[in-house]
């Protein structure tokens, strides 16, 4: 029996930056899932997606805090690391 991989979701309006750190992750063994915003980040939220949230602090419209605090209603034992 195989255990999927974990999914971390790397949400950062700075395109070239998620792309490395899912480089980073896929590197590792695990599945990156991107959004470019917060508000992307949360529809993946919802949809049950991932093992762990990686945010950006800063981001337009819905920064990491935000981000992190609309995540963790929806799954509050979502493990989240906010990143600058």
């Amino acid at each position: 029996m195989s255990v999927a991989p974990g999914r971390v979701l790397i949400a950062d309006d700075d395109h070239e930056l998620a792309q490395l750190l899912g480089h980073l992750v896929h590197r590792e063994g695990l599945t990156p899932l991107l959004a470019k915003d917060g508000k992307e980040a949360l529809q993946l939220v919802r949809a049950g997606d991932p093992d762990v949230l990686l945010a950006d602090l800063r981001m337009p419209g819905m920064g990491g805090m935000e981000l992190m605090r609309k995540a963790k209603e929806i799954d509050p034992e979502l493990p989240v690391i906010l990143i600058t």
